[in-house]
């Protein structure tokens, strides 16, 4: 028996007792269901009662949201559960049959019941015993609506008539596997088991152009509506809608980590019209995927070269994790300057050779050593201080060891690099530069000066005098970079709301907006919810 076994087998022991009604059979079944989706399972149960607690402690390690209607119930298993509040108005065990789907559709789905993409549903409420008792028409109703393929869904009391019809009319389906599960040995009283498939779309993979291959992840992966998002590859759209994963509520972003120079757009122009004439998907290309560019002027010349595509300014750095960068006081200022460059020969560090005193902040590379891309010793510039493969947070305290950032490289793409210094409150030294780093310079948190090392260093010289003069101060620097995050994150919501409306989804805009910022919040630059470089996606 392996760990985590002999922990639910303890939890179940410990936790299930005789004013619990589902058979101990059918817990098992249900804690090896929910235990298969974890970690992170989201489990919703129907009905508040004595085995409330128990499903909390077996979900250990995940989300769990039991929904009752008897208010007083509510209140008195708040203390054991995450229990909320639901209604069934004017559904009844008498008025239940024959089914009317005219009357279930009035009723709307609550708020509640839509907050999570739900691995496992228990529907074991409201009761169903007498014609007056509201029966379980509706919850069964609704828990078809908010399931996906991956959802487990078990339906207790599946011999009453009302469960039985409705189970069979909306749950379930040639396509999945149903078991009836006794409560106990030789009693006619009987549990649905709907066997989810595998969670979400997977086993759907990405593979990166490393060859790496991992599950798919998806930014927002809900009942309403998905949202997946690429990182410098269209590609993978194109193999997504044919292997059946691009419904009429999938979304795709794309986003860019270099310069979208006119090379760049004019093949993007023929990828949309190669694929969409190839695979018969114009109306997903126009209203399904949205291109964020990280400067106005990329945005302009997408718009104009593409006019029928979604494109947002959206700036990659603003899916930054901004509780990872602050300002410390606390931190003595030894640098002059701080550079945080890969040791390349685009970075130019070379422009830094007049700052006296400066720390770099490198990292080892696999880039191609030729051309832009050419392995620099950074040491030939005489830095006071090296520092390679550093955490965020150190990169941070390294970093608010200096007064300045420097940002050098003439072409590149956004620069998390350039935007962190800011949310520690550092102005930034820069030289003209394509790519959409200067989307967050103003002339109160920067100078851009010529590609020259004496104008670097006179530039250093000038914002650090005018830190010290109190002219500039570290916590308004931040203060504006904020601002400017949230108005990039929100102009990236408002391009996925349109998109959202565009396809007749009814999905209230706080709604996307609370799903977005939520995956957006402690996932720096979206590592857990983008896939990078993918070169396709494929089915495992």
């Amino acid at each position: 028996m392996t760990n985590s076994t002999k922990k639910i087998t303890d939890i179940i022991s410990r936790y299930y007792n005789e004013k619990i009604q589902i058979g101990s059979d059918q817990v098992n079944i249900i804690a090896n269901a929910i235990r298969g989706r974890a970690p992170g399972c989201n489990l919703l149960v129907f009905g508040a009662g004595y085995d409330s607690a128990l499903w909390e402690k077996i979900n250990y390690d995940g989300y769990t949201l039991v929904v009752e209607h008897h208010p007083e119930l509510c209140r008195n298993m708040a203390q054991f559960a995450n229990v909320k509040p639901i209604s069934y108005p004017e559904i009844s065990v008498k008025n239940s049959l024959p089914i009317n789907i005219d009357n279930m559709e009035k009723h709307d789905i609550p708020n509640v019941l839509k907050e999570k993409s739900w691995d496992v549903i228990i529907v074991d409420s409201p009761p169903g015993y007498t014609d007056t008792d509201p029966g379980r028409s509706l919850s069964i109703y609704w828990a078809s609506k908010i399931s996906g393929p991956h959802t487990h869904i078990f339906i207790d009391d599946y011999e009453r008539p009302v469960e039985k019809c409705y189970a069979d009319t909306f749950v379930l389906s040639d396509d999945f596997c149903c078991f009836e599960i006794a409560r106990w040995s030789g009693r006619k009283m009987l549990m649905l088991w709907r066997v989810g498939k595998d969670k979400g779309f997977n086993p759907v993979f990405s593979v990166d152009y490393p060859a790496t291959r991992r599950p798919i992840r998806w930014l927002v992966n809900e009942p309403d509506f998905r949202v997946v998002m690429f990182h410098d590859a269209t590609l993978p759209i194109s193999d997504m809608f044919q292997l059946g994963l691009f419904d009429e509520t999938t979304f795709a972003v794309v986003s860019f980590s270099w310069v979208v120079n006119e090379k760049r757009i004019r093949d993007l122009q023929t990828f949309f019209g190669d694929a969409a004439e190839k695979i018969g998907a114009s109306d997903v290309f126009k209203n399904q995927v949205i291109l964020i560019m990280n400067s106005q002027e990329e945005y302009e010349m997408a718009k104009a070269a593409l006019p029928e595509c979604n494109i947002a300014h959206v700036n990659n750095t603003c899916f930054l994790d901004f509780d990872l960068f602050k300002v410390d006081a606390e931190i003595e200022k030894k640098y002059d300057a701080v550079y945080n460059a890969k040791p390349l020969a685009f970075k130019r560090h070379h422009l830094t050779s007049e700052v006296d005193s400066k720390v770099f902040i490198t990292y080892d590379v696999n880039e191609a050593n030729e051309g832009l891309t050419a392995l620099v010793d950074i040491n030939e510039f005489f830095p006071t201080l090296v520092e390679r493969n550093i955490s965020s947070k150190k990169v941070m305290e390294v970093a608010s060891s200096a007064y300045v950032g420097l940002s050098l490289s003439e072409v590149e793409g956004a620069c998390y690099a350039s935007t962190e210094y800011l949310l520690c409150g550092l102005p930034v030294v820069s030289t003209p530069s394509q790519g959409g780093r200067d989307a967050f310079y103003d002339e109160y948190n920067s100078l851009i000066c010529a590609p020259d090392p004496n104008e670097v260093a006179r530039s250093v010289a000038e914002l650090k005098q005018r830190l010290l003069n109190g002219e500039i101060t570290s916590e308004q620097i931040r203060e504006n970079c904020i601002k400017r995050i949230n108005f990039f994150r929100y102009s990236f919501i408002d391009a996925l709301k349109i998109c959202i409306r565009k396809a007749g989804i009814n999905t209230p805009n706080e709604r996307v907006e609370s799903l977005v910022m939520n995956a957006i919040k402690n996932n720096n630059k979206l590592i857990n919810s983008r896939n990078f470089w993918t070169s396709r996606v494929e089915r495992g």
